[in-house]
């Protein structure tokens, strides 16, 4: 055993905490989803978030024309996004920008200013039609990565990012002063991606937005970092590094994070090991003052296919039941809201969570629990 002296040396406490100084939300898909958006508006708010990301692509309201309106398929959304108000202590939206246009970019990237500045119309349209009710705009998501261009991946010159980042920001804010413009949504665990941030940092990226958004999936990496405590070490790492660029302190906001179940593909869990990790990330992240939102993706699983991951990241069932993340999440985000928290660790292996009233949850790194395990450490936060 320990001697209690030298664990005093190595405990480190991280200061207090609370809901309220960051957004947890949820990714949705409502426009492919079968009940009204009322319907999944109750169902976010009964498991306790307090905010939503979605949106819809610039070329799903572009005719063949060029002309921007809203198809009977796009309404789930819509409803959505305009009945609800940035001011509200309901529920914040976060809005998408993104993808292409048959149109003006053959179905790929934009090419050339030119075609930014279409771009540009479909950000302006947004922001008209939701001004006062969208929270957060992201600009653009996994430019990197390609997600949502398709086959014609081309990627243009990284000024050209700029450019898109830099005029869909200034549009936003002309329409909204006040909403939130981020971009990025890069994985800070990938080298690569963490590059390619760094470069468009030391051109100017900062002096259009008011954050970064990440996203930092971790069921593929090494085992070092699969886990919430080894993701916290290397996004710490991330964060002083971005900081030291910049010259101050980043916001960074992380808009998708989920952990995928099923046995049928690489990266899988099973549902009380995702529950698990949303538990001990969601805390951990809340304890981060560089942390100012985080989105868990995503509310229900978009298909059946038990082989296809992107399939399996719902906190709900495809048939709206809940799996084991969700009947944890729902108990733990009142007391994340309501109670002040402080997070203490022993060489980042033996982890106290502690509230004001002296209540505690404590876990061991590299340990699983159950289900009935984790309702009864939750609920011991909450005497």
């Amino acid at each position: 055993m320990m001697p209690v002296k030298t664990f005093a040396l190595i405990l480190f406490i991280i200061p207090a905490f609370s809901y309220a100084k960051m957004d947890i939300g949820v990714a949705t898909h409502l426009n492919a989803y079968n009940q009204p958006s009322d319907d999944y508006r109750e169902i976010i708010k009964s498991l306790g978030f307090d905010s939503v990301r979605d949106g819809f692509s610039w070329n799903s309201v572009q005719n063949e024309t060029g002309k921007l309106n809203l198809s009977k398929e796009r309404m789930n959304s819509d409803n959505f996004f305009a009945t609800n108000s940035h001011q509200s202590d309901d529920i914040s939206t976060l809005f998408v920008l993104g993808y292409v246009s048959n149109l003006y970019t053959q179905g790929g990237y934009p090419q050339n200013r030119k075609q930014v500045d279409k771009f540009v119309d479909y950000v302006a349209w947004v922001a008209k039609r939701y001004k006062g009710k969208v929270k957060y705009y992201e600009i653009w998501n996994e430019w990197l990565l390609g997600t949502g261009v398709g086959s014609k991946r081309n990627k243009p010159d990284d000024e050209i990012f700029l450019y898109l980042v830099k005029k869909s920001s200034e549009k936003i804010k002309e329409i909204d002063p006040n909403a939130v413009v981020l971009t990025g949504s890069v994985n800070p665990l990938h080298k690569n991606e963490v590059n390619w941030l760094n470069s468009l940092v030391d051109k100017g990226l900062m002096n259009y937005v008011d954050g970064i958004s990440i996203h930092p999936y971790a069921f593929n990496e090494p085992a070092n970092v699969r886990d919430p405590e080894g993701s916290f070490i290397a996004l710490d790492s991330f964060d002083a590094s971005l900081t030291n660029r910049v010259g101050k302190p980043v916001s960074l906001y992380i808009t998708e994070m989920g952990y995928p179940t099923g046995s049928e593909f690489t990266g899988g869990v099973s549902n009380v090991i995702s529950a698990q990790n949303i538990v001990k990330y969601t805390l951990l992240a809340a304890s981060k003052n560089y942390v100012k939102g985080l989105w868990w993706y995503d509310l229900m699983d978009d298909g059946a296919d038990k082989t296809n991951k992107e399939h399996n990241f719902g906190l709900l069932h495809r048939d709206g039941s809940e799996k084991e993340s969700a009947q944890l999440i729902k108990k733990l985000l009142p007391i994340i809201r309501n109670k002040n928290l402080s997070v203490s660790s022993s060489e980042n292996k033996h982890f106290v969570i502690t509230t004001q009233e002296g209540e505690q949850l404590v876990w061991e790194r590299g340990q699983n629990y159950s289900l009935k395990q984790w309702l009864t450490k939750i609920n011991g936060l909450n005497h």
